[in-house]
């Protein structure tokens, strides 16, 4: 409701790409812009459009990033091109592609359980490296109830499956995974 009735002051926003003096500024500048798109987005599926274009036209990854979890998280048609697009274009950068992992794993449908499921498989996804396990499966237990308490249990078997895994490779890893349950 707030992004429909401010959705004109937002537009505004997003379009006017003021920045800021130094450099807090303009990250802060890029923080709201960025901000402004997902709300853009919640008030109205056609504003995906600026994501699309925010996407292309992104000179850094902040703004690359922020428009791919716009369309992600919104449903966009063409999600899983962007994923595939944005995978491809930082396949060399592990650190960027554990994001890549979260974007996907924070998605608000109960079907991002066996999206996780199938990434744990994924060639760029490493059970030994602890940042990846925390951007894919922490990223899920910790920041997408939807998708994690899910009315089935998927939710807590594929994170208490993951935990019995992990405990071999590393306990303190599996143990970072377990408050989820709380």
């Amino acid at each position: 409701d707030l992004a429909v009735a401010l959705e004109g002051e937002l537009l505004a926003r997003w379009t006017s790409r003021v920045a800021g003096s130094g450099r807090m500024a303009e990250q802060a500048a890029r923080r709201l812009r960025n901000a402004c798109l997902g709300l853009l987005a919640r008030a109205d599926a056609r504003h995906l459009e600026l994501a699309r274009r925010h996407h292309v036209a992104a000179d850094n990854l902040t703004d690359r990033l922020a428009a791919l979890v716009v369309l992600v998280h919104h449903g966009a048609g063409d999600a899983e091109a962007q994923l595939a697009s944005f995978a491809d274009r930082y396949r060399e950068e592990p650190l960027v592609l554990q994001k890549w992992f979260s974007v996907q794993a924070t998605r608000a449908v109960e079907s991002a359980v066996e999206t996780v499921a199938s990434l744990t498989g994924d060639a760029r996804f490493h059970w030994a490296n602890p940042n990846d396990v925390y951007a894919l499966l922490g990223a899920f237990a910790l920041r997408n109830p939807v998708a994690f308490h899910r009315a089935d249990g998927a939710g807590y078997r594929l994170v208490s499956t993951a935990i019995a895994r992990l405990d071999a490779i590393n306990p303190q890893v599996a143990a970072r995974l377990a408050p989820a349950f709380g």
